[in-house]
């Protein structure tokens, strides 16, 4: 027999339908979800170098618990471009943030 959850909104709660991979969703479940900006910094080190369609980039997004919409808001705020390819690459403002984060933890080890 399956035992009930003892809060079984929970997970609704803290991760819509929309915004949920597998990872951040056992996440809200163990109360350690990551903050945005590790999720952002996460999405950006999974993207590196390669440039994506729409469908692997909103892939992309949706594995790291965001719509798949946030890729417009990432263009608009000079996150992301569009090149000759047709395809999604990271700018060099996307990459200089990981490569500071990079840095800024190599600080505290």
């Amino acid at each position: 027999m399956v035992e009930p959850m003892e809060n079984p909104t929970r997970s609704r709660r803290h991760c819509p339908r929309s915004q949920v991979g597998f990872g951040h969703l056992a996440a809200a479940i163990s109360d350690e979800a990551p903050s945005t900006i590790q999720r952002m910094l996460d999405l950006m080190r999974g993207w590196g170098d390669r440039g994506f369609s729409r469908e692997k980039a909103s892939g992309l997004f949706r594995g790291h618990g965001f719509s798949p919409q946030t890729a417009g808001g990432w263009t608009m705020g000079d996150r992301i471009e569009m090149r000759d390819d047709g395809r999604g690459h990271l700018t060099e403002r996307s990459h200089g943030r990981v490569a500071e984060q990079k840095n800024e933890g190599a600080g505290d080890a």
